[in-house]
């Protein structure tokens, strides 16, 4: 694999395709007989005992759900969908990832939160909750998301305080679920301020966490659409408090972080022949529906012959 040097880190090239799925696609090549899975790539915590159907995004009962832990599969089926407990597509990464890599000392990378395209956050505000946190730090990394990435004066802003600025995962990237392994075993400690995949993923990769004030400006955007009732749900299972009672309680019993981390991604789950019988489970899901289709055309073609035959009959 390729790689380039970012400041004095070491990251994989980009390597663009359409439907990457953040190289998911490595570990599972979408085709016509896949193309009913969905793998299911954020972070749903273990303890999630229930969420509304509206806050997954809904299920579609004709197809396969790939997830990380049993309560999620449990939910889904309760929709009327299948699902297996298969592990996120980052922990078939981090399985595979032999690379040996240096962590920088006193080092902390940090992914400020993410927005779209439309919103962008008022960065130079935003820095200044956080920069009393990282300038403990001798050595400071800033992920960020790629539509933010491309906004020059962004990167800049955090450029003059000495922090190395890259870009994060991309959907369209075959390498970003590499690049982001990568990034988190170069460091010693991930800050976080917000709820999302990259604590336990960093988690996972032997980072420990660095909890601080909680930023709460993203959740107008997570909330979008939802009830107040399941806006609700969703702050209790996702605040930080809840997050560092759940490390904390899995310390006690003989946890660490690491492996608080890889639970939380479903690495205890990787089965790459289990991901290889999603492709026969496709073919005879595809199979079924050409064949009812055929049939179907056959049988309307049958029953207007006879109804041909029949008028004929009837004029003679």
């Amino acid at each position: 694999m390729q790689i380039e040097v970012i400041d004095n880190l070491v990251v994989p090239i980009r390597r663009y395709l359409a439907h990457a799925s953040y190289g998911a696609i490595k570990y599972l090549p979408q085709s016509i007989l896949t193309r009913h899975f969905e793998w299911i790539h954020g972070w749903r915590p273990t303890w999630f005992d229930a969420v509304p159907e509206e806050g997954i995004g809904g299920i579609d009962k004709n197809r396969l759900y790939g997830v990380a832990d049993p309560n999620h599969q449990s939910l889904i089926r309760s929709f009327g969908a299948d699902a297996w407990v298969v592990g996120l597509p980052f922990a078939y990464e981090l399985y595979a990832h032999t690379e040996p890599l240096s962590r920088l000392p006193n080092s902390c990378i940090y992914l400020p939160p993410h927005y779209t395209h439309e919103h962008i956050q008022d960065v130079d505000t935003h820095i200044e909750t956080v920069i009393d946190e990282l300038s403990r730090y001798d050595n400071v990394t800033i992920c960020l998301h790629w539509a933010t990435y491309r906004h020059a004066a962004i990167r800049e802003s955090y450029r003059k305080y000495g922090w190395s600025v890259v870009e994060g995962a991309n959907n369209n990237d075959v390498n970003s679920l590499t690049r982001m392994i990568y990034l988190f075993k170069q460091h010693e400690y991930l800050a976080v301020d917000y709820y999302g995949s990259h604590i336990p993923y960093a988690a996972a990769c032997g980072c420990d966490l660095h909890f601080v004030r909680e930023n709460k400006s993203r959740l107008p955007l997570d909330c979008k659409g939802l009830t107040a009732r399941s806006v609700t749900k969703r702050r209790e299972l996702t605040c930080l408090e809840t997050i560092m009672g759940d490390i904390a309680s899995h310390k006690s019993n003989r946890g660490s972080m690491l492996s608080w981390g890889l639970n939380q991604i479903g690495y205890q789950y990787v089965d790459f022949s289990k991901l290889q019988r999603v492709q026969y489970s496709g073919s005879r899901y595809i199979s079924a529906r050409l064949t009812t289709k055929v049939f179907g055309k056959l049988r309307a073609i049958v029953e207007s012959n006879h109804s041909i035959d029949y008028r004929f009959k009837l004029a003679d």
